[in-house]
């Protein structure tokens, strides 16, 4: 079965609107961008097909059991010639992990637009979770306004809410939290840093790629929708990300004078 027509069964079965149908075609994309980059990894560090997906790829082996021994028969090391002879095992594999796709079933169900952050109490495009033995926060950010920009003019007052009731739980239930931490593309966003009070001191490049939304994150727009230009500049330049992943570590009791004080 080819792309379209497993969106289209998926559009029909479960009654999908436009965005939808828009956003599983981007899904789509992105996963066999995903693979594609880890096969280039594979290839370029003649490592086996099963590391290079379980280290490029940002996908546990675990979910895939049938189709990683199938693969694994085939494509013990990477080599042209045996990409070429296996293109429809490619294929297959990248339609299994389509399907079995958390985001994929996010997206038929709209469950970003219905779920809550628990702690907060409503949606929320930013989440954290604690590390006491490093007594740091780490910050995630998921862009849950999609398809509105979630850094525009009308959206950017509630990021700061949502950080601002972050920050107040933070302080109040982990004073032992010092440093604030992330990794992303998106630390290369000017608006982004601003709203963390990132300073450049802070930030590092990320030495390995982990094959997830902090490095794949980029080929989406805030819409919903593929960035195919940066797309492109990734598979032109040897698959280099458009975008450097940076990793960021910082004092936590900046963002608490910007937010709380």
């Amino acid at each position: 079965m080819n792309k379209k027509d497993i969106i289209v069964n998926l559009v029909k079965k479960h009654n999908l609107c436009n965005f939808q149908k828009s956003f599983l075609n981007t899904e789509y994309e992105i996963i066999k961008l995903r693979l594609d980059y880890a096969i280039y990894m594979g290839n370029k560090k003649n490592i086996t097909f099963y590391k290079a997906l379980d280290k490029h790829f940002g996908f546990k082996m675990v979910v895939i059991k049938g189709l990683v021994n199938k693969y694994k028969i085939y494509l013990s090391k990477f080599n042209k010639k045996n990409l070429i002879i296996n293109q429809n095992l490619k294929f297959e594999l990248i339609n299994k992990i389509y399907l079995d796709s958390k985001f994929v079933k996010d997206i038929i169900t709209n469950s970003s637009k219905k779920d809550y952050n628990k702690l907060l109490g409503f949606t929320c495009c930013f989440g954290f979770n604690i590390k006491i033995y490093v007594n740091s926060v780490f910050i995630h950010f998921n862009n849950n306004t999609c398809p509105k920009n979630p850094f525009s003019k009308n959206e950017l007052p509630k990021r700061k809410k949502e950080l601002k009731a972050i920050l107040m739980i933070i302080k109040k239930k982990y004073p032992k939290v010092k440093k604030i931490r992330g990794g992303s593309w998106i630390y290369n966003n000017p608006i982004y840093r601003d709203l963390l009070v990132v300073k450049k001191s802070e930030l590092k490049i990320r030495k390995e790629d982990l094959g997830n939304l902090g490095s794949f994150g980029q080929f989406y727009r805030y819409n919903g929708t593929i960035n195919q230009k940066r797309v492109k500049q990734f598979k032109n330049n040897n698959y280099k990300f458009p975008l450097v992943p940076l990793d960021r570590c910082g004092d936590i009791n900046n963002l608490y004078k910007k937010y709380l004080d």
